[in-house]
């Protein structure tokens, strides 16, 4: 009896318990409800940012939600905000906007994120940290080295150092040409070499290295432009294609072989046949005259002998040069006269040993098979004709005449 009576007490006391917390949570649910159930607008599912320069592209995605239309975005402790309309396009599972914020300050920012509805609901608003680039960035950013910068004839060659900077994407070269244009290249970081095709109507150039800070950027960033002064030319190697015989009045004639031309001096080849001569007799002196092809200011040239790889019985014999005289002309005369030539220089074919003609060593031969080089004064104007006035050959029997097998010239042409 007494224990049906204890059963009874305890489970009349739980009874009463679970209606006195039913009655509670019943109160404490209707103050949600009081106004009707809280509807929320859709959240966005995902957020890009695209940085620029002091400007932030945003990409939002929604899940379709049809009756969102509109997303207020805030930043710095939300006294800065934009309202976006939203147009949804639900034919996927998800819908983007682009959108971009102009004029927002240089830095890292938090950004808040709410969108509303036709009905006016809310969403759960987002929190993300976006980036934004500016002058503090720009000033930071270096520009590429350049290791050197050379004028050429038709051209300019400049050489760079490898870019350390990780975000560094490439460079602009800006110049004025000849003609007054202005002319921008762009150069890859993997090209060590630029050779570009066009002079800059001054001495130098101008260059600036491009950067993406982010691979989502949509601006690019430059470092300030640098100015580069141009190294001249220095002496090359002119270009024998260039050259051409150009014969006047009064200059020797060929000597008459078919295969002994003046165009044999310039063809590379100091073997056999390939060698010029002129006519005998010709004269003491002789000339004769040749068109480089450009004008250049000459540094030196280099002269080869008849014989020196095929016949070494002519190598410091017979008609080969002794004593000789180059001039130089931009104008020649037409009539074959000397009045718009000058002299370049004198010379005279050494020979290592010393010794008199008919007497001639191995390391005579061996000189004359590298050649015999000369330098120019270097106050020699730039010429494009030159003019071989002989004086006297090896054999002094013979200095009526001369020969030889292919000369070279060194110079800056212009």
């Amino acid at each position: 009896m007494m224990n049906s009576l204890i059963k009874y007490l305890f489970s009349a006391l739980l009874a009463g318990l679970f209606f006195t917390a039913c009655t509670k949570m019943d109160h404490t649910y209707a103050k949600f409800i009081e106004d009707g159930e809280k509807v929320y607008s859709a959240k966005p599912k995902t957020i890009d940012f695209f940085p620029g320069n002091n400007r932030l592209k945003i990409r939002i995605g929604l899940v379709a939600a049809p009756n969102v239309n509109k997303i207020n975005i805030y930043w710095n402790n939300r006294n800065n905000s934009v309202e976006w309309e939203l147009e949804p396009d639900f034919s996927g599972d998800t819908t983007f906007f682009d959108g971009i914020i102009d004029d927002i300050e240089e830095g890292r920012h938090t950004f808040e994120f709410v969108t509303s509805d036709k009905a006016g609901n809310h969403s759960i608003k987002v929190d993300t940290v976006g980036m934004v680039y500016g002058e503090d960035y720009i000033s930071s950013l270096k520009n590429r080295g350049v290791k050197s910068a050379v004028a050429k004839r038709e051209g300019m060659e400049i050489k760079w150092f490898d870019t350390p900077y990780e975000t560094a994407i490439g460079v602009e070269i800006h110049y004025q040409n000849t003609v007054g244009e202005q002319s921008v290249v762009d150069v890859s970081l993997d090209e060590f070499n630029t050779v570009i095709e066009g002079r800059p109507a001054g001495d130098s150039i101008r260059y600036r290295t491009a950067y993406l800070p982010d691979s989502n950027a949509i601006d690019t960033f430059y470092a300030g432009f640098q100015t580069v002064h141009l190294t001249p030319p220095g002496p090359e190697p002119l270009d024998k294609s260039l050259f051409s015989s150009y014969p006047l009045p009064g200059d020797a004639e060929n000597y008459p072989v078919s295969y002994v031309k003046l165009d044999n001096i310039w063809d590379d080849d100091i073997t056999g046949n390939s060698w010029y001569g002129t006519a005998d007799p010709a004269g003491n002196p002789h000339w004769f005259t040749f068109d480089l092809g450009v004008k250049a200011k000459l540094t030196e040239y280099t002269i080869w002998q008849r014989g020196v790889v095929s016949t070494l019985s002519l190598v410091y014999a017979h008609a080969n040069m002794k004593k000789w005289e180059l001039w130089g002309s931009n104008d020649p005369d037409a009539d074959g006269g000397w009045e718009n030539w000058t002299k370049l220089t004198e010379s005279e074919s050494h020979k290592p040993s010393g010794l008199p003609f008919g007497e001639v060593t191995p390391e005579d031969y061996e000189y004359a098979k590298k050649g015999d080089t000369f330098s120019f004064p270097s106050d020699v104007p730039a010429v494009k004709y030159i003019r071989v006035k002989v004086f006297e050959t090896w054999d002094p029997g013979k200095s009526h005449r001369s020969f030889l097998q292919e000369m070279s010239f060194k110079g800056i042409a212009e």
